[in-house]
């Protein structure tokens, strides 16, 4: 839901005010939340002081409040194995924490403040600049997503030199931070349920002579701080072959990002005998990983051709060509880590992202009121 009203303060200044209303519904079989919703209240002020200089500055506050969590939701339908040896006490043990939050249903308050200016020296020429700030905060999430934060800096540049032809070229420059919490939780098999164990740690059936046995210690945290870096660059031109009846639009985008995750331990792992050990101890320390990186470039024709007042119809032929280098995924082939020798492992799709280049072409019929 959402609802607007606008008022004009003075002559060359107007104020905007809104309130939105977003609900989302979920199968309560598979996520840990059937139901959240999210308000947000948004303010904008536009001002224009002289005819060729528009300045609005924006801000908007967000608020998601979840009822309910449920951490085992999906438990029923995790595969231990598939050849039966384990049972539903070893799913348990390993399935997420009831400490985790994850981010899309979890509690949040957001705040995005975005500044705009558009000058027109001339009638023929137009330069917009927008910047933007945006906080998230995860203050309920003891395991997860803690905290992210954004910027964005771009500006666009529009000449017309004939009334039937205008270029534009276009950049925008993103960065976001992502603070995040998780912790190891080793799952250790066969343990003798008369050992004495360190706190922390639970069996899957205590009566038996032996046990499965979750640990969870809060040493074994370890805090991920991501950040992704994305610039875009555009080019492009609108040419009106016949005026009011026969369009052509060309554009031509690029864009680079970086992503990189340093992590690191707030308290360096202790080892817990007599169930953890130096394995464990070194599974729950946290290492800084390499850049990734992914690059698009995007070229599109479109031809429309209005018909009538109402109907009209368009032709366009897309061109892009997507390259990643990712450290997670580059080295693993159908038989497991290319660097290492094959195993008896089959990876099916274990590069979700790759390399490729595609020629799209389609076309559009449209009537407007």
């Amino acid at each position: 839901g959402r609802l607007d009203a606008g008022y004009s303060l003075l002559k060359d200044l107007h104020l905007n005010l809104g309130y939105e209303w977003e609900r989302w519904d979920r199968d309560p079989k598979y996520r840990e939340v059937q139901t959240s919703d999210e308000h947000t209240l948004k303010t904008s002020l536009d001002f224009t002081p002289i005819d060729w200089l528009l300045l609005r500055g924006a801000y908007r506050r967000s608020w998601r409040n979840i009822d309910k969590y449920v951490p085992q939701a999906h438990d029923a339908h995790i595969v231990t194995d598939i050849e039966g040896e384990a049972g539903p006490a070893v799913a348990e043990l390993q399935g997420q924490s009831i400490l985790l939050r994850k981010f899309d249903e979890a509690d949040r308050t957001r705040d995005r403040v975005e500044i705009l200016a558009s000058i027109t020296p001339i009638e023929t020429l137009n330069f917009t600049a927008t910047y933007g700030l945006m906080q998230d905060n995860f203050d309920k999430s003891s395991l997860g997503l803690q905290e992210s934060r954004g910027w964005s800096l771009g500006g666009d540049l529009t000449y017309s030199p004939r009334p039937w032809l205008s270029f534009f070229v276009n950049y925008m420059r993103e960065e976001s931070k992502y603070d995040q919490l998780s912790r190891s939780r080793p799952v250790i098999g066969n343990v003798p349920t008369a050992t004495a164990l360190a706190p922390g740690c639970g069996f899957s059936d205590p009566a038996a002579a032996t046990s499965n046995v979750t640990c969870d210690f809060s040493d074994f945290n370890w805090r991920s701080i991501n950040r992704d870096k994305v610039d875009t660059y555009g080019v492009g031109a609108d040419v009106s072959l016949i005026p009011n009846r026969l369009n052509l639009r060309l554009s031509y985008s690029f864009s680079d990002a970086d992503s990189i995750i340093d992590s690191f331990n707030p308290v360096a792992p202790a080892l817990h005998p007599p169930t953890t050990g130096a394995t464990q101890q070194a599974t729950a320390t946290a290492v800084r990983y390499p850049l990734a990186n992914t690059n698009l470039h995007t070229l599109i024709a479109a031809l429309r051709y209005n018909m009538t007042k109402n109907w009209s119809l368009k032709g366009e032929y897309r061109f892009e060509q997507f390259r990643e280098t990712d450290w997670a995924t580059d080295n693993i082939g159908t038989s497991g880590l290319t660097t290492r020798p094959p195993t008896t492992d089959t990876y099916l799709g274990a590069r979700f992202l790759q390399d490729y280049t595609a020629h799209i072409a389609g076309f559009t019929l449209r009537y407007k009121f």
